[in-house]
């Protein structure tokens, strides 16, 4: 089975994005990077797949400037069998479609049985890209999967859905999945994998190689535009002032608990139809059922 893991290296979000008056796009010098977060439990995915099915290889996928081999070295200390970046001048600037573009025409190449993607990237946090690609690929697509079996051309996947609730369903294979934080746990890499890792050489391929036209990518292939970009508006908490018509005592108890009034519950009682009635009564008014 051919296991494809599409990766990113992204800005480090924890710590403060410095932004200038003016600017679309963010200054990366001197930033930290990382391994996308959602992009690490594809990856981690990808290598449990490996480790049911001796028999598969999995090959990362990264697009994005040279800077962007630290990911895949990454990929590779962990157990990834094959690691390949997609960069070329003309796709600075690629939008998710035009991102989609590149990473479809690059597993169209390789070919995949499985494609794993992160949910969103913590740094756009569109949640573009994997719809796009499987859209390209002609592709069936679940997204935010919670977990993922493979077996006999086809996969059982958990899916997350709104309220807490889950899905489950069957989907053939070939197929994409773009799985959700949290359905894993991440494997670290062995120091003595990390240091082979680094001395890995990983190929490239542009767009030439990729057999795309410069019009499919980059700013000439991108239908989405950067209006503005600006930091986040602080949440500010209003201040608190007690009722002057208090009492001392009252007033201090306002202060205490920032002007939070205690809650009473209501007691229900009687025979249990009865109580059932208005349990269910009550739940229905406060759209709980």
């Amino acid at each position: 089975m051919k296991v494809v893991v599409c990766v990113a290296r992204v800005v480090d979000t924890r710590e403060p994005l410095p932004l200038r008056s003016g600017q679309t796009v963010l200054q990366e010098e001197g930033l930290r990077h990382t391994l996308n977060p959602a992009d690490d439990y594809a990856l981690e995915e990808s290598l449990r797949l490996k480790d049911r099915s001796p028999d598969s290889d999995v090959t990362a996928i990264s697009m994005g400037p040279p800077g962007s081999e630290s990911a895949l070295r990454r990929c590779l200390a962990v157990g990834a069998d094959e690691a390949l970046l997609l960069w070329d001048e003309a796709f600075r600037d690629s939008d998710t479609l035009a991102t989609a573009r590149i990473l479809a025409a690059a597993i169209r190449q390789v070919g995949a049985d499985v494609v794993l993607c992160g949910k969103r990237a913590s740094d756009g946090d569109t949640g573009q890209v994997g719809a796009q690609l499987a859209e390209l690929l002609d592709l069936p697509v679940v997204t935010s999967v919670l977990r993922l079996e493979v077996q006999d051309g086809e996969a059982l996947v958990h899916r997350r859905l709104e309220r807490g609730r889950r899905e489950v369903l069957r989907c053939p294979l070939p197929a994409l999945f773009a799985v959700d934080e949290g359905m894993n746990r991440p494997r670290y890499p062995k120091l003595r994998a990390l240091l082979q890792s680094l001395a890995a050489e990983i190929p490239r391929r542009s767009l030439a190689d990729l057999g795309l036209r410069a019009d499919e990518v980059g700013e000439a292939g991108s239908h989405a535009q950067v209006v503005s970009l600006s930091p986040p508006k602080p949440i500010t908490k209003g201040l608190f002032i007690p009722d002057s018509s208090l009492s001392p005592e009252e007033r201090w108890q306002q202060i205490v608990s920032g002007g939070m009034e205690e809650r009473h519950g209501d007691v229900i009682e009687g025979p249990p139809d009865t109580m059932a009635e208005r349990l269910l009564q009550f739940l229905t008014e406060n759209n709980f059922v």
